[in-house]
């Protein structure tokens, strides 16, 4: 039996002291409202998985775990921290985690949320991958400026595109999976895109839907509030559209050989 036997990974980013009281508070509530939840948090240096235990201490005895230790700070978004998610998921099943999600937990996403999320995944045949999606719809609220708006819903149409996939929303970090075959498969390797990242996780699921007849789903957020501008914006621009094209060409590449 893992350490995380029967359990629900919940894996969080770190990195240095960003909005750390912000996820630790975040943190907290998922501990408090989700008993079958534990908290696996990722991307910490040296002696700060320490500090984070002793602050949770009450409501976090045994259910938070520390991997992937970093050597250096770095940016939230970079390779390092990508590969650290996809360690931490993959770590989380091989304890036994009967599913695992990546949240971007700096107060955008209602912790309310997550069991929406894991109740599609869980409760519909066939699904193995929830995304979130950030729509509005009547009840929903959704805040970020008209020109984060604008901006990603541009990008995220060009990547459905380069995809050849009907999906609404590449961009959102917000991610539920089961430890399927097609899963692991699907984490095994290292990803080549850092910034679209949760699209190269799509796609490599989507090439096996006829092979292991699983799929993805989506599921709009109830509450979601932007804290800054998009790290897409500005000077990630272009690495974000060089990923676009190299994920047209996996694609491509990916149903051929499939």
């Amino acid at each position: 039996m893992g350490r995380l036997a029967d359990r629900i990974a919940l894996v969080v980013p770190f990195a240095g002291r960003e909005r750390w009281d912000r996820k630790m508070r975040w943190m907290e509530k998922a501990l408090v409202s989700m008993p079958l939840v534990d908290v696996v948090v990722v991307g910490l240096l040296e002696g700060e998985f320490g500090q984070i235990g002793e602050r949770l201490a009450e409501v976090g005895k045994g259910r938070i775990h520390g991997i992937y230790r970093a050597k250096a700070a770095f940016v939230v978004r970079s390779a390092e921290m990508i590969e650290a998610v996809r360690e931490g998921l993959l770590w989380s099943f091989s304890e036994g985690a009967v599913a695992g999600c990546f949240w971007d937990a700096e107060g955008e996403v209602d912790v309310a949320d997550l069991d929406g999320m894991l109740g599609v995944l869980r409760g519909t045949r066939g699904v193995d991958h929830v995304m979130a999606v950030r729509l509005r719809l009547l009840g929903r609220d959704i805040k970020r400026s008209l020109v984060q708006l604008y901006y990603e819903r541009i990008l995220a149409t060009g990547i459905s595109l380069a995809l050849d996939i009907a999906t609404y929303d590449t961009l959102c970090f917000t991610q539920a999976f089961l430890p399927s075959a097609a899963v692991l498969r699907a984490l095994e390797k290292p990803f080549a895109c850092r910034l679209l990242w949760q699209s190269e996780v799509l796609l490599r699921l989507q090439v096996q839907v006829e092979e292991t007849n699983r799929r993805t789903v989506e599921y709009p957020l109830r509450r979601w509030e932007a804290q800054g501008y998009s790290g897409l914006f500005g000077q990630h621009l272009s690495q974000a559209l060089w990923e676009m094209g190299h994920l047209a060409w996996m694609a491509r590449t990916e149903r051929r050989g499939a």
